[in-house]
């Protein structure tokens, strides 16, 4: 009997004597993980987030991090742990993943504490796919739409992401309206809306180039990367009988911010456009006229940069001794 009761006790202990060991290990490797985002977060030690490229690590880490860093009391490391969530949804092949990095964001888009990280945060979301964004994304999406002040990036994600029902409607909007949402419309002719899109090209034929053109139009009229817009902007920068200007250095300054704001998103133009303050007069001008001089020879063959495009290394023409001469 006493050798039964032994026995007993043995596989008790043995048995006991297991499940702490494999408690031991799963907490060790939590630990572990917890281990090495605290170094990167904290420390930036070079390489600290290879482990990451791993995918027995990408659910414990992306649970780490929303249990010990998402509210973490400086917005830096807050940051850097949303970075490292990227990093999972980068590496990740599984769905459920993705859609967590995508809902944490969002989350803190609403949630987190500094204005600047959630402005950037709102930027990130852009590089996510669609169909990573789920039925509870969507809701904070519509959410962010109607409360937040930097709505714009969210309605650009809604167009993104065709999701009509959370963009706001425009199609009543009045001429007021219009200036007091401007950027609900550039947003939307960004991602291709036609009522935005109608918007902006009534705005090109018919309103005058006057300062609030200029100052607050103009920008979400190149924001918009659209096509269309570009060509009747050229239009413009070409067109020599405007009966509203007076003068014709008004009307070549005119043309300078016009160009100003579309030659940087044009891909094919060989050089990089140079603010006025850094020019001298006659610098100013040959920029002006290589410009439209180009245009010109271009007007139907010219592409926009997207986000997907390849930029190219341009320089300033004035240090081409064949360009500054052809100009004189």
């Amino acid at each position: 009997m006493k050798t039964l009761v032994f026995y007993f006790k043995s596989r008790g202990l043995v048995t006991f004597l297991a499940l702490f060991l494999t408690a031991s290990m799963l907490s060790g490797q939590n630990h572990g993980i917890y281990k090495k985002l605290y170094s990167s977060i904290y420390l930036s030690n070079n390489g600290s987030s290879d482990f990451l490229k791993k995918s027995r690590n990408h659910k414990p880490a992306l649970k780490s991090l929303s249990n010990n860093f998402y509210d973490d009391k400086s917005a830096r490391c807050r940051s850097k742990a949303y970075a490292l969530s990227r990093n999972i949804y980068n590496y990740t092949d599984k769905k459920e993943l993705k859609q967590q990095v995508v809902e944490d964001h969002l989350s803190a888009c609403l949630n987190d504490r500094s204005p600047y990280l959630r402005y950037r945060l709102g930027n990130h979301l852009i590089q996510f796919e669609k169909e990573d964004f789920n039925d509870m994304s969507v809701t904070m999406i519509k959410e962010l739409i109607a409360i937040d002040q930097n709505r714009k990036h969210y309605v650009v994600l809604a167009g993104y992401m065709n999701l009509d029902e959370a963009i706001p409607d425009i199609s009543q909007f009045t001429e007021d309206d219009i200036i007091k949402e401007w950027d609900i419309v550039q947003g939307l002719a960004r991602v291709g809306n036609p009522e935005a899109l109608a918007i902006c090209t009534k705005i090109m034929k018919e309103y005058p180039l006057d300062k609030r053109f200029f100052d607050k139009l103009l920008p979400g009229l190149s924001y918009t990367n659209d096509r269309q817009i570009f060509d009747l902007i050229i239009d413009e920068i070409l067109s020599d009988d405007n009966t509203e200007l007076i003068g014709q250095r008004l009307k070549d300054y005119q043309r300078y911010f016009l160009l100003k704001s579309i030659m940087p998103l044009i891909y094919e133009y060989p050089f990089s456009f140079v603010d006025e303050s850094q020019l001298m007069e006659d610098e100013f001008y040959h920029q002006l006229e290589y410009a439209m001089d180009w245009l010109r020879k271009n007007r139907e063959s010219y592409t926009l940069i997207h986000m997907e495009s390849s930029m190219l290394q341009k320089k300033s023409p004035y240090i081409s001794d064949e360009l500054t001469t052809s100009m004189k």
